[in-house]
C-alpha cells in the first residue's frame, strides 16, 4: 500500500497458476468528510451494496498461459 496527497495506491497479487478462471471484485467505500459514505464498484449488485455478492465479482482472469 502507497499513500500521498489524495491517493491511495494498493498493489495484489495472483498467483501465477490457478485452476480456471479466476473472478475478482474490485470495490471501495470512501468515507468523505464527517461520515459521509459512498460505494464503488466495477459492477454493483442489485439493492443494497453487497460487495460479496456473486454479481459485483465483474473482472474475469483466464487461467496464466505460458
Amino acid at each position: 500500500m502507497k499513500r500521498s496527497a489524495g491517493r491511495l495506491e494498493l498493489c495484489a497479487e495472483i498467483p501465477e497458476h490457478y485452476p480456471g478462471k479466476l473472478m475478482v471484485g474490485l470495490c471501495a467505500v470512501i468515507e468523505d468528510g464527517p461520515g459521509a459514505l459512498s460505494y464503488w464498484a466495477l459492477r454493483h449488485a442489485p439493492g443494497k451494496p453487497d460487495f460479496h455478492h456473486r454479481a459485483a465479482f465483474a473482472l474475469e482472469l483466464d487461467e496464466v498461459r505460458d
